[in-house]
């Protein structure tokens, strides 16, 4: 079955805008990648500016239906636990957040805000507080815990062997254990 020229030029321009940037990436680049003219992502989104928005918002999208699935079959923990992997398994929805919120145009910044973090921010917060009180010391916890997963998705595992002290699955356990610790530990 053939993918319609929307969705191959969305899933192009996500994967390069995740790899290089919004400025790291041409019109030309998305459209050679996607296998379509310049012209249709004119047709399709306006703008690169509306593409890179639309691919953002996607994922945000994307993430949250998985989240809400996780949390009616197995729980608040589980939500969690998912934010964690899912940052591990495809940064993508976190590097382009990054790249939105470092951009000098408070346009870009706000979208990212608004339309990527702040959806999935009141989602993990809204998990968090079926597992306790939603007090001022674990709303500050669930910044951190959001803050360490961002920066977990930046780490190599060299780096990440340095920061916990051991490798491969123990390092990715170790991460963790110290993410919830820091969470749900009162």
């Amino acid at each position: 079955m053939s993918v319609d020229p929307a969705t191959r030029i969305q899933d192009a321009a996500t994967r390069l805008f995740a790899e290089h940037g919004f400025d790291g990436v041409s019109v030309r680049d998305i459209a050679q990648s996607a296998g379509v003219t310049v012209g249709s992502i004119n047709y399709y989104f306006g703008s690169k500016d509306s593409l890179y928005e639309e691919c953002g918002r996607r994922l945000a999208q994307n993430y949250l239906a998985e989240a809400r699935e996780r949390l009616e079959r197995e729980g608040p923990r589980a939500v969690l636990d998912h934010y964690a992997e899912s940052a591990v398994r495809d940064p993508r929805l976190i590097q382009i957040w990054l790249d939105l919120q470092g951009a000098r145009d408070p346009d870009k910044h706000g979208f990212s805000s608004r339309e990527i973090m702040h959806p999935i921010h009141a989602f993990l917060v809204e998990a968090m507080n079926q597992l306790g009180e939603p007090t001022m010391d674990r709303r500050l916890r669930m910044l951190c815990f959001v803050g360490a997963v961002i920066l977990r998705s930046m780490l190599t595992e060299e780096q990440l062997k340095l920061l916990t002290g051991v490798s491969g699955e123990e390092g990715q356990e170790a991460w963790r254990n110290i993410l919830f610790g820091r969470l749900i530990d009162d």
